[in-house]
């Protein structure tokens, strides 16, 4: 069974999430994910990715709590007892997570329905997030069933919106409506009408510029939310110097002097 299905559209690709009928993350879609996104990564033909989901009113529901109840049950019937200072050791998901983030272009989250715990959480970790309107369910809910969210949510939703906020969400485990969702700022923004073809939309607007420039952008903006400042200074500097010998950017500059180019206001 294919868990997701990729269309390219010229320089932008499109995957649909979900598209072998089950409205939930599981390890076999992950699996199926990380090796896509990496194979998009590296495609240089591939000038954006756009993520939205493949059945009416989904996006991700949220990870398989079946599979999470077989995996507490096999850990607990093998005596795992976890420490705080225990190794980390990634699995299939926490890999998509990563693919996602080392992407060198633009990751674009088309979210057209249910996105709760590990599908927010796979949101999260994409460059922006489009809502498109409705009464379905955006949220971290896993308080709710006495666990927290495991996929990063915990340390992406308060690099994402004030951490009052974020904390509250968590600890309220009440998904909210895309237009609270957007209030508050885990969605990027609120679209009107189709948000895939919004998505598609922004995707062109990001082509038009230089994508050495945008990769170096979305390496420098992780970047500060792990770096010191100064180490984060140090590699702007060393990044921007590296644009500005290029003739891309050399040829971009001369011609905004000469009037050439000019920068549109942005509603």
């Amino acid at each position: 069974m294919k868990h997701i299905e990729t269309r390219r559209e010229g320089a932008v690709a499109v995957v649909r999430l979900c598209t072998g009928g089950i409205k939930f993350m599981t390890n076999p879609m992950c699996e199926e994910l990380a090796g896509e996104i990496a194979s998009l990564g590296a495609d240089d033909k591939v000038r954006a990715v756009i993520f939205t989901g493949g059945i009416p009113g989904v996006f991700i529901t949220h990870y398989s709590v079946a599979e999470l109840i077989v995996m507490g049950e096999q850990a607990r019937a093998a005596g795992v007892k976890p420490g705080e200072s225990d190794p980390f050791n990634p699995g299939a998901f926490d890999q998509v997570l990563a693919n996602v983030r080392a992407m060198p272009k633009p990751a674009i989250a088309a979210i057209n329905g249910d996105c709760m715990g590990g599908g927010l959480e796979f949101a999260l970790h994409c460059d922006v997030r489009l809502a498109a309107p409705g009464e379905y369910r955006i949220g971290l809910p896993e308080a709710g069933i006495a666990i927290l969210p495991g996929g990063g949510g915990t340390q992406m939703l308060p690099r994402t919106i004030p951490f009052d906020r974020a904390l509250d969400h968590m600890w309220r485990a009440d998904p909210v409506t895309p237009a609270r969702a957007a209030a508050l700022g885990i969605v990027t923004e609120l679209v009107e009408g189709d948000v895939l073809a919004a998505a598609r939309e922004r995707a062109a607007l990001y082509m038009r510029r230089d994508p050495r420039a945008l990769a170096h952008i979305k390496r420098l903006a992780n970047a500060a939310r792990a770096l010191p400042y100064e180490e984060g200074r140090r590699l702007e500097r060393n990044l921007f110097l590296d644009l500005l010998v290029r003739d891309e950017g050399i040829a971009a500059m001369t011609a905004y002097e000469a009037g050439e180019i000019a920068f549109k206001t942005a509603g």
